[in-house]
This record gives C-alpha cells, sequence and structure tokens, in this order.
C-alpha cells in the first residue's frame, strides 16, 4: 500500500491496514483520527500499486446520536429472517432467506401421518369385513 487519505488530505498515523484471512485488506481508523473530523460524510481512499479505493462514511455528532434504527422485517412479518434486521446493537444482520416456520411444518407433518394411519385403519377395517 502506497498511503491513504481522508477528505483529500493525506494521513500518516491512526490508521491501521492489514491483509485479512480472505485476502482482502482491512482498514481501521482510531478514534483520535475520528474525533478531529466533522459530524458528516466523509470519505477514506486507499492508494495501492495498481490503482486506489475509496468508500464513504459518516461521523456523527457525540452529542446528537442518530435515532435508533427499526428493524426491517421479512416475509410475514418475521423480523429476524427474509432481508435481513437491525438488532439493537446496531449492526445489520443480514437476512438468510430462510423464512420457514418449522413449528408449522412440523404440525403439517404430523397431521399428513395422522391421516395416513387413519387410511390404512379403515381401509384394514374394510378388508376384514
Amino acid at each position: 500500500m502506497r498511503g491513504w487519505q481522508i477528505d483529500g488530505e493525506s494521513v500518516s498515523e491512526g490508521v491501521k491496514v492489514y491483509a485479512s484471512k480472505d485476502g482482502g485488506t482491512v482498514a481501521e481508523i482510531s478514534a483520535d483520527v475520528l474525533q478531529k473530523l466533522s459530524a458528516g460524510e466523509h470519505t477514506v481512499t486507499f492508494a495501492f500499486a495498481d490503482g486506489e479505493v475509496s468508500a464513504s462514511f459518516t461521523v456523527q455528532d457525540a452529542d446528537n446520536p442518530a435515532p435508533e434504527p427499526t428493524p426491517t422485517p421479512g416475509p410475514g412479518g418475521n423480523t429476524p429472517s427474509g432481508g435481513g434486521y437491525t438488532p439493537s446493537g446496531g449492526n445489520v444482520v443480514p437476512g438468510t432467506g430462510d423464512a420457514n416456520y418449522t413449528p408449522v411444518w412440523i404440525a403439517l407433518a404430523g397431521a399428513a401421518a395422522a391421516a395416513a394411519v387413519t387410511v390404512v385403519v379403515i381401509r384394514r377395517k374394510k378388508d376384514n369385513a
């Protein structure tokens, strides 16, 4: 890596950059650097030998924090599944797409099994009569 900038200004300290296990690059911006930034949208740019990559981030005012995010309901109103949701910690949990309701499927399987047993018992009674 050749260097990094925040809002077009070079940063020499306060950013920890290292390779991740999956081959990517992870950057951690220290609290000292973030506290020097004004509230609002900022851009960080990382320069590599083969090009640059930029990302934007938002610094919130410590005296006026953002409101708690509202969970995004999944299919059927089941908040934890489907399109993801935001728990009270603020991190978005991605949806798995698994909106199956296991107890309903278990009850349906039980009803089908009971119906099958009933059909077998009735046929046996007819055959023995």
